[in-house]
């Protein structure tokens, strides 16, 4: 499944600067968009790499700075363990994003993660 935002073009070229429901991310386009364009946000939440947020170091800069890493303090609303892989569910601020994690990842309803998306792999469309 794709879980898809809505959210408004900011600035870019082959990379976009988007706001998007979880905050401000740097993804792909489709295809070029002006500056302002509505646009889709479309995440596959195996694209969604999650950390603990007691384990993890900031990735070359600041955690908040998510224009440079795109990555959020988020926190797990559901986990559901499928064997090979294990569905989350993460609230980043009053958003909920998608994620698919390792099984071995130890996490509860309730615990804080960091939840980080690769630029390549988020995809801007109309």
């Amino acid at each position: 499944s794709i879980e898809a935002a809505r959210g408004a073009m900011v600035e870019g070229r082959s990379f976009y600067r988007v706001r998007a429901p979880i905050g401000e991310m740097l993804l792909q386009a489709a295809e070029p968009l002006a500056n302002g364009s509505r646009v889709n946000v479309s995440i596959r939440p195996e694209h969604v790499t999650v950390d603990l947020a007691k384990n993890s170091a900031p990735r070359s800069g600041a955690i908040s700075n998510a224009l440079s890493n795109n990555t959020y303090h988020a926190t797990v609303e559901t986990q559901v363990f499928l064997g090979f892989y294990q569905d989350l569910e993460l609230k980043i601020g009053e958003a909920r994003l998608l994620a698919r994690a390792h099984p071995s990842l130890q996490v509860a309803k309730g615990d804080a993660i960091l939840a980080s998306v690769d630029p390549k792999c988020g995809v801007v469309c109309r």
